[in-house]
């Protein structure tokens, strides 16, 4: 089965308050600078995420979903 996240983005003021996600390897945090207002970011659940505090003083809006598809039902009769 896979597993992976959902996050659109109807109301972001600011960059610095979308997802972050560590790195593992390099044990830092990072963020995508291309995320913006009306975007949708699908990503492996297994990745390490959080949002960050929004320290803007606007609002920010998100929608999130785990959703995942696999093989579930391949042995059922």
């Amino acid at each position: 089965t896979h597993q992976f996240v959902c996050v659109y983005y109807p109301e972001l003021p600011d960059n610095s308050v979308a997802t972050e996600f560590y790195d593992i390897y390099k044990k830092e945090l990072f963020q995508l600078s291309c995320v913006k207002s009306g975007d949708i970011l699908i990503f492996p659940s297994f990745i390490n995420h959080r949002a960050p505090v929004n320290k803007t003083g606007k609002r920010k809006t998100i929608i999130s979903l785990n959703f995942g598809f696999g093989e579930r039902g391949l042995n059922e009769q």
